[in-house]
This record gives structure tokens, sequence and C-alpha cells, in this order.
């Protein structure tokens, strides 16, 4: 959840600077509830060990909570409960199916805000991946030179770091290349973060076939 509400200060910022107020609003009052829910646990000692079946669990409820969190943005910006509910979870699990029909009609900040969650979403099952997969897989420790279990904790915690520093390196060259090539930094930001994740959400109403480039105009 303090992850959750981390993550959520991004498009709140976001937001701001567009001047949405009603969506910051929205977003404001997720990171206060995501903080709510972290308060009880806080002082919680972590498990030694995380049994197969509790991480499972952790991971299952984590791709739960993360696009539940996000509901209350879309509903305030105009979609109904249903299709805020498809839209988060598309975005967080980086299926890249949308139900907004109308990109133009929606704020920056939203298209922002859609494009951020696939990213973290895509880093998320990445770097949750790669836990699951050392943990349980003796072939995947050896490759990755973990020869015992004590090891398994701190070896994840690198790994994901290294998996976080791949993914910011990616996004950035994809930023700097598609904003040469489009001209547009929003748009490239959008789709950087859209493509680094293989999430699929675009900023035009045509996906690619609006996309105007430098390097193909016709």
């Amino acid at each position: 959840a303090l992850v959750l509400a981390g993550l959520t200060l991004v498009p709140l910022v976001a937001a701001l600077v567009f001047g949405e107020a009603r969506l910051a609003g929205s977003l404001a009052i997720t990171v206060a509830v995501l903080v709510m829910l972290w308060l009880p646990g806080r002082h919680a000692p972590a498990p030694r060990r995380l049994q197969v079946n509790e991480a499972l669990a952790t991971v299952a409820l984590t791709f739960v909570l993360a696009p539940l969190s996000m509901v209350l943005p879309f509903t305030g910006q105009g979609l109904n409960l249903e299709d805020a509910v498809f839209e988060s979870v598309s975005a967080i699990t980086t299926t890249g199916v949308s139900t907004i029909s109308e990109v133009d009609d929606y704020s920056p900040a939203l298209l922002l805000l859609r494009a951020w969650m696939q990213w973290y979403g895509g880093l998320g099952i990445a770097v949750f991946s790669l836990a699951l997969a050392l943990g349980h897989l003796a072939g995947a420790r050896r490759l990755a030179g973990i020869y015992r279990q004590e090891d398994l904790h701190a070896s994840t915690r690198t790994y994901a770091r290294q998996v976080l520093s791949a993914y910011l390196v990616l996004t950035v060259v994809a930023v700097l290349i598609l904003w040469w090539s489009l001209g547009d930094g929003l748009q490239a930001l959008l789709h950087a973060l859209a493509a680094v994740s293989t999430g699929g959400f675009s900023g035009y109403e045509q996906s690619l076939a609006d996309m105007p480039s430098r390097l193909a105009p016709y």
C-alpha cells in the first residue's frame, strides 16, 4: 500500500501541473486511503521464511489492490464503475485493452495516469516473476549464482534493483527517440511507458495509425 501511494504521487503531481484539480483531488484521496491501509501493519515483523502459498497470495493480492485503488480517479473523470475497473485492471496487468473510445475527450493527466499504471504494472510483473522463479526453481537460482536459501531475500532485492535500472534506461532511451521522432514530449512519454511495459495504451485516437513521425511522415 505504501509503495502504491508513492507511485500515485507521480500522476498526482502531473494532474496539478496540467491544472486538473478534480483528478488531483481523486488521486490525493487515493494516496490517503493507501497510507491508512499501510499504517496498521507498519510495525509488523517481516516473516523469516515465505511459504509458496503465501508468496502466490501476496502476488495475487497485489494485482487486486493496485487496480482497485485506482478506480476512483477514473470514475471521477466520467467513466462508469465497470469501465473504470476494466481500465484500471487493463493498465496494471499491461493488457492494453481500453474502454476509452475517444482519447481526445480526456485530459493529458488521465492519459498519463493510464500509461504510468501500465509502466509500473509491467515492472511489478517482472519483479514478482523473478522473485518466484528464484524462490522455487533450482535452475534459476543456480543461473543467478544463489546456492543457499538464506541468500534468496538479499539476492532477489539485488535483482529487483537491476530490473528497475534496466527498465529506467530503456524508458529514457525510448522517450528520447520518440520525442525526436514525434516532436511531442507528452506523446513520447505516453508511448515509451506503453512500449517498455508492453502495455499498449496510446495517446492517439487510432493508436499507431495516427502517429506522425519525422522518420515516416507519409
